[in-house]
């Protein structure tokens, strides 16, 4: 049997920000090995160059005698070993980035995100391991993995990575559902809402375990709550989430909504992309981009369930959830890109494009996270309808998960189509194919009418409208993008232009949206003075219009089940 490669992590002085990390291989075979760091983290699908942080590696065999250490690539360091043995490599990380995927360390707390922490040789990564982590006097640590004498135990890296840490004075509070412990840790959480959340969130687990016939994939779950000053949102794993927010989240009824669909969207994650995977991801490969045309399955359905979920739970009313829902089909409806981008191709180019928005990013891409959940939300639609309410998208997602429970993960996007068509009881190929590969807009009308629904534009009072997103900067104002076809465009502004007045009347930053709706119409014919590339320009033409308010779901009838 393999003995398991062993990581010890140390935190001598957190206020330096530095982990010292030990790789210790036993068994290795004489000769070269390679030993890797992810340059990304499953669940965030951007390469974040993790290697730039480490510093000063060396190795030693099992004696502690030296070994030769070469880098033969950004993320990768070869030992040469000469005779069998063990081989341990040494070095440093710089932990200061409070992100949900990402190292930080500090005086109070360190959370530490596997790919970003540890090498793994190439040749023992379907291997076990062993995690220790001496963390400072007074500090518990908090991972998911089983502990046993002091060391935490993963079956392989797969297992290892997918299991963060927190360390840190914490209290923790704790609920079981279905025979199965659920652990909240909570650092920065208010003492006055501990109780509170932890309630919530076993509502939250129980809603969603009723999506799967009540059959949780974990035997333990943890819940790491960081809540801060800001935040970076949240990121699913395996038996364990991370969620970094603002603190004031919890002060607002908004903020509290939408805290909670966070949590229940990155506990859906713990079937529907840790099991229920699409093909692409079925074995991560952490020194590439893994391509992957299903991240609508893995993002958008989840994105959809989100809004279901509180409401299954007993947290948001029907009118709430309905508001949710017709407010992101607005936001999809309203995006330039739609046109440009189909829901396949969002994902596929999710490497370059999502996680890296431009200027013009509006106008030439969609989000699969918004109209995923506007696809998963007509399916959802089309399957109540056909089936007469018998069936519903929940019946695709337990099709799903047994088919990831007998086959592992790697589900194929056809599945999904046969899984629908067989809830619906008829072929929704051509639905299917309009909603994933298409850059047409859905029926909407056409398929929520039998189910007596109706998705409505805003209808308040018209107002000018230009068609940019502006930001100061410095005490000025500058066009940040422009929309494709809006008046804006039009007129010939462009990104980067600094606007200084218009209609010749010099406007102070903070007042030019203001005096553009107070003093015009729409219609209106406008002159805007600016500089563009240093030089004075001017460009005009009519001001656009458009309603305020939000988009709705109006509710004729209580049929969908939602």
């Amino acid at each position: 049997m393999l003995e398991p490669s062993r990581i010890t992590i140390r935190i001598p002085r957190p206020e330096r920000h530095f982990v010292d990390c030990e790789v210790s291989c036993p068994g290795l075979l004489s000769g070269p090995h390679d030993f890797f760091l992810p340059v990304w983290t499953p669940g965030s699908y951007l390469i974040r160059e993790y290697s730039k942080h480490v510093q000063g590696i060396e190795a030693v065999d099992g004696k502690g005698a030296s070994l030769p250490v070469r880098k033969t690539a950004k993320n990768r360091w070869r030992v040469e070993l000469p005779g069998d043995g063990e081989c341990r490599l040494r070095y440093r990380v710089y932990a200061r980035d409070l992100t949900v995927r990402t190292n930080h360390v500090d005086a109070e707390r360190a959370f530490l995100t596997g790919a970003a922490l540890y090498l793994c040789e190439e040749s023992r990564r379907d291997g076990p391991f062993e995690l220790r982590v001496e963390a400072p006097e007074g500090w518990g640590t908090h991972c998911p993995l089983p502990l046993h004498e002091g060391r935490f135990s993963a079956a392989d890296y797969d297992e290892l990575v997918d299991c963060p840490v927190l360390c840190g004075d914490f209290e923790t509070t704790g609920f079981e559902v279905h025979g199965v412990e659920h652990l909240c840790v909570h650092d920065g959480t208010p003492r006055s809402d501990r109780e509170s959340l932890t309630r919530d969130l076993e509502r939250i687990v129980r809603a969603n375990a009723a999506v799967f016939g009540n059959d949780l994939p974990y035997e333990r779950y943890v819940f790491l709550l960081l809540f801060d000053e800001k935040g970076s949102g949240g990121l699913e794993h395996g038996s364990s989430c991370v969620i970094h927010v603002p603190r004031s989240q919890l002060r607002t009824a908004g903020g509290r909504r939408r805290l909670l669909a966070l949590l229940a969207h990155e506990h859906f994650h713990a079937w529907n992309v840790k099991r229920i995977r699409p093909e692409g991801l079925e074995r991560f490969d952490y020194e590439r981009e893994n391509y992957c045309r299903g991240l609508w399955l893995a993002e958008g359905f989840t994105s959809y369930y989100q809004e279901l979920i509180p409401y299954r739970a007993g947290l948001f009313s029907r009118n709430e959830m309905l508001r949710r829902i017709a407010k992101n089909a607005g936001e999809v409806l309203e995006t330039p890109g739609r046109r440009v981008q189909s829901l396949s191709e969002s994902s596929f180019d999710a490497w370059i494009k999502l996680y890296r928005p431009d200027e013009d990013s509006r106008n030439a891409t969609v989000s699969y996270y918004a109209k995923g959940a506007l696809a998963a939300f007509c399916l959802d639609v089309l399957i109540q309808t056909s089936s007469g309410g018998r069936r519903s998208l929940d019946d695709v997602m337990r099709a799903l998960w047994e088919d990831a429970r007998n086959r592992g993960p790697g589900q194929e996007l056809d599945l999904v189509r046969r899984a629908a068509s067989a809830a619906a009881g008829r072929d929704l190929g051509r639905e299917f194919s309009l909603l994933f590969e298409s850059t047409e807009d859905p029926p909407l009308e056409e398929w929520l009418g039998p189910i007596g629904l109706r998705l409505l534009p805003p209808d308040g009072t018209e107002e000018p409208y230009l068609g940019i997103r502006t930001a100061i900067r410095d005490r000025r104002l500058f066009v940040e993008a422009v929309e494709r076809d809006g008046p804006g465009e039009a007129m010939g502004l462009d990104p980067g232009d600094e606007i200084v007045a218009l209609n010749g009347e010099r406007v102070l930053p903070e007042d030019f949206g203001q005096v553009l709706e107070k003093e015009h119409r729409s219609g209106d014919e406008i002159r805007i003075q600016l500089f563009r590339r240093g030089l004075l320009s001017e460009c005009g033409g009519r001001l656009g219009a458009r309603r305020r308010g939000g988009w709705r779901l109006i509710e004729e009838t209580e049929v969908f089940r939602g």
